[in-house]
């Protein structure tokens, strides 16, 4: 079985190479340059000042809002999966019924 195109490691390689890149430029590129961004004092377009967690503290100890929008997103989460959920599995039950 492994003597087939799983055998030969170059075309393994060249199978998976381009789904990891796509994957790296897309996912991994993105969430570590958000990491990075949260740590300076920059609104986009002119010098960047590096604040370390300072940005962290202030979200969570003076941002009135963040724990408010915080909470409702998980009240949104709770609806989505109690109220939602169950509604869509009892169409899905009666369509599949053929009714």
């Amino acid at each position: 079985m492994m003597n087939g195109v799983y055998g030969d490691k170059r075309s393994v390689v060249i199978f998976v190479l381009p789904a990891l890149l796509i994957f790296t430029l897309i996912v991994l590129l993105p969430i570590i340059m958000t990491g990075y961004y949260s740590l300076l004092d920059w609104n986009g377009l002119g010098a960047k000042e590096f604040v370390g967690l300072d940005n962290y503290k202030d979200m969570f100890f003076t941002d009135k809002w963040f724990l408010k929008s915080l909470g409702n997103s998980f009240i949104f989460a709770g609806m989505s999966i109690f109220i939602q959920l169950p509604i869509a599995l009892v169409l899905a039950l009666i369509l599949a019924r053929g009714i």
